[in-house]
């Protein structure tokens, strides 16, 4: 019975190692927006900010080296979006994309403060993390206070 549980111990550790180091976690990444107030011109005005590609570091360059540590300062995760898909759901607009290790919260509460109006509903998936979610859309689910908390806790470890 010790050397089948040593045995399934070493097992695990080796899958945690191979993970870490052949197993980039990846981040899937939904994206759609609607008006409560039926202006179309703010969800145009939304889709020529962003494009259709979803390019952050053009609407929040990174000044100087690109790096991990830079994206992460900037956006909230250490890659751009890659994989981008753009489409129509249910008559709004959405974006399906795919990030390294985390969404990029940074960016979406970038994209919040640029358009106050606008219901932005960010659904992310993270299944070798187990870790699902969305990102809030109004302040009075704290998102903010959330976010500075990450933002803080984040810098902790990575410092």
């Amino acid at each position: 019975m010790v050397k089948r549980l040593y045995f399934i111990i070493i097992l695990i550790e080796n899958y945690f190692i191979y993970r870490s180091i052949y197993m980039a976690n990846i981040c899937k990444n939904s994206v759609s927006i609607s008006t409560h107030s039926g202006d179309g011109g703010e969800i145009d005005r939304f889709i020529d900010y962003v494009s259709e590609k979803f390019n952050y570091d053009d609407f929040m360059p990174i000044d100087g080296a690109v790096n991990p540590d830079s994206t992460q300062q900037r956006w909230g995760c250490v890659s751009q979006a890659f994989d981008v898909a753009y489409d129509y759901h249910d008559g709004d607009p959405e974006w399906k994309f795919w990030t390294k290790w985390s969404p990029p919260y940074k960016v979406y509460l970038h994209l919040k403060k640029e358009f106050p109006d606008l219901y932005i509903k960010w659904r992310y998936e993270e299944p070798l993390s187990n870790m699902y979610g969305y990102l809030g859309t109004d302040d009075e689910y704290g998102l903010l206070e959330k976010a500075e908390m990450k933002e803080k806790i984040l810098d902790h470890l990575l410092t």
